[in-house]
């Protein structure tokens, strides 16, 4: 599994390079730290760039389709010869923020999603990623997968428990992706539920909890096979060191280690768990 920096920083490309994070996440919407960042990525990486439907339906507005893949047409051009670039699909997310959505307003948007992708892959050549979003029909999954896509973001609700996106995602691979002669590679959008990627042989997922010092004043470890959060306090208690003193690389590199050993653990799993044949086939 690949673990995909949500947010990556420029000033930390030495703690990325020393764990070995080669893979990021950014929106269209970070110009800034696009504009620092792309110049400085090696061969080996990869970003993908999210359109930041989500964020905007949240906010009742909507996103031109035309102008964000006009974005996307100029950094492609800049960059295809240098990193592997793929770009979100601006979805459509059903009714408005809050509500829950009926099934024909969930049909609709999984509908116009679709008719956007495939406007898209006709007018600008650059690699796209379609999300399939859970209540959505599985016929729109199978669109997807015999249209040749290659690399779809499976998104499970937010407003479930682990257990019923857990059996939701099941049914996702071993009903439709694992069975699929097609290579077809998967991510997981900014989160990392260590009971689901366990489970589950996404071939990428993101988040931002590596900066959730800056963002929650916390720290995280993995040990004993566990993800565990401390604040800042807790964690200077703990092991006598006073992160409140230390430089933001400094405060950066625990939850980067901890995410580098999780991703370790979670591949040698889905090595026992004989799931490594679903990952290689791409």
């Amino acid at each position: 599994m690949r673990y995909v920096l949500a947010g990556a920083k420029d000033t930390a490309m030495p703690l990325f390079k020393k764990y070995w994070f080669n893979h990021f996440l950014l929106t269209q919407l970070d110009k800034h730290w696009l504009n620092k960042l792309l110049p400085i990525l090696w061969e080996w990486n990869s970003l993908i760039i999210d359109s930041w439907a989500f964020s905007v339906w949240t906010k009742g507005k909507n996103l031109d389709i035309d102008e964000y893949w006009r974005f996307c047409v100029e950094l492609n051009k800049k960059y295809w010869h240098k990193l592997e670039l793929y770009y979100i699909n601006l979805d459509v997310i059903p009714w408005s923020p809050w509500r829950k959505p009926t099934k024909a307003q969930i049909e609709d948007s999984a509908r116009i999603s679709y008719e956007r992708m495939k406007y898209l892959s006709e007018k600008y050549p650059v690699k796209r990623m379609p999300v399939f979003h859970q209540h959505e029909d599985f016929e729109w999954l199978k669109k997807y997968i015999d249209d040749w896509i290659d690399y779809i973001w499976i998104s499970p609700a937010n407003d479930l428990k682990p257990k019923e996106r857990l059996k939701w995602l099941k049914k996702c691979f071993y009903e439709y992706l694992i069975p699929s002669w097609k290579p077809i590679k998967t991510h997981w959008f900014w989160v990392t539920t260590f009971s689901i990627l366990k489970e589950i042989p996404f071939f990428s997922a993101d988040s931002t909890s590596w900066l959730s010092w800056a963002i929650y004043n916390t720290f995280t470890i993995f040990k004993n096979w566990k993800i565990i959060n401390f604040t800042a306090d807790e964690y200077r208690k703990k092991y006598w060191i006073d992160y409140w003193k230390k430089t933001t690389m400094e405060k950066y590199e625990p939850n980067l280690k901890a995410i580098s050993d999780m991703v370790k653990y979670v591949n040698q799993l889905h090595k026992i768990h004989n799931l490594e044949y679903y990952l290689k086939k791409w």
